[in-house]
């Protein structure tokens, strides 16, 4: 039996409109309030996954591009069984909601999805404007320590039990909570990062670092834009050439300019945005003395500075040739380019 679709007599007005959209457009702010993907989950996903029962991605549509807000191992679940290939997917889209709206709703989550922790609950509360958690990270960073929302990076002078540091704020009060974290730091005396070891960090790694420490310093709409372009254009490119952060050099960064105009045909714009967040991001590096002058400051990203090297353009080269030739000759060609370097 098949239902009428003409049931306007139930009187609901669902703030969602069903649709489809492929994959390759759906987009994970993780960097703003999104958690990351656990594999274990989506694994899980593939194997039990049934159409009938399976609920639809919760999808934003917001300045003219689509924002999970919940589902998004659902979404890697059915790319999974696709063979790992991008495929059209049923969403519950979402018009007319901020960013911060969106945090919020992320975090207020609940039913069958995978519960969140409280750091990733707490940052996207955050994100979303919500004034007792704000006021939570403002009381924390005044006594000289920072929160660790993702409990996945150790580093000093900060605080990985967040759930209970948030428990212990609500219970004492601000006053109280705020002496007994600076006896605790008298007492624990924890190394601040020196430059040797925030030089160490891969670029990708202390990009992503910053990104998460410049939440509470940048607006909203600033800090999405720059979170969208690390994540989609910045950190990617870095993430092939595995430079350290100390290594990082204005010939890199020229060289990264050069091949978003010449490769990826970026726009002046674009190219003056990306150049405007590095300098920003190293900015932070060099303040902090981790570098002691930025690399990205001599480097004007629409000229042609320096000449193209050529393992630059082997490298090029060898990229372009993937899609063109058969899988055995790309990877002869590669051992080949690889060991020359």
């Amino acid at each position: 039996m098949r239902l009428n679709d003409n049931n306007s007599f139930i009187g609901i007005n669902p703030p969602y409109q069903l649709s489809v959209i492929h994959s390759s457009k759906l987009i994970y702010p993780r960097e703003i309030y999104q958690r990351g993907v656990e594999r274990k989950r989506v694994e899980l996903i593939a194997r039990d996954f049934n159409e009938y029962i399976v609920n639809e991605p919760k999808v934003s549509f917001r300045n003219g591009r689509y924002y999970v807000m919940d589902g998004q191992h659902t979404i890697e679940g059915c790319i999974l069984l696709n063979g790992g290939e991008d495929r059209p997917i049923l969403c519950k889209v979402y018009t007319g909601l901020t960013m911060e709206q969106e945090a919020l709703l992320f975090a207020e989550q609940n039913g069958h999805a995978a519960p969140l922790s409280a750091g990733i609950r707490l940052r996207a509360k955050v994100v979303g404007g919500d004034a007792p958690s704000k006021a939570f990270v403002a009381a924390t960073n005044r006594v000289g320590l920072s929160l660790n929302y993702d409990s996945m990076q150790l580093s000093d002078y900060r605080i990985s039990c967040v759930g209970t540091a948030l428990k212990l704020y609500d219970q004492l009060g601000e006053a109280i909570y705020c002496e007994a974290l600076r006896h605790i730091v008298e007492a624990w005396e924890g190394r601040p990062d020196s430059l040797q070891q925030v030089g160490d960090l891969s670029v990708p790694e202390y990009l992503t670092r910053w990104l998460r420490e410049s939440v509470m310093n940048l607006s909203p709409d600033t800090y999405g834009r720059y979170a969208y372009d690390m994540g989609r254009v910045i950190i990617p490119y870095f993430e092939r050439k595995r430079l350290s952060l100390k290594a990082l050099t204005p010939r890199d960064l020229e060289t990264f300019f050069r091949y978003e105009r010449q490769q990826e045909e970026a726009t002046v714009q674009q190219l003056l945005d990306w150049h405007r967040e590095l300098t920003d991001a190293l900015q932070y590096a060099v303040d902090s003395n981790w570098l002691k002058a930025n690399p990205v400051k001599t480097v004007d990203p629409c000229l042609d500075n320096s000449p193209v090297l050529f393992n630059d353009f082997l490298m090029d080269w060898l990229k372009m040739m993937k899609s063109r030739v058969a899988i055995t000759t790309y990877a002869n060609y590669e051992i080949v380019i690889t060991r020359r370097r």
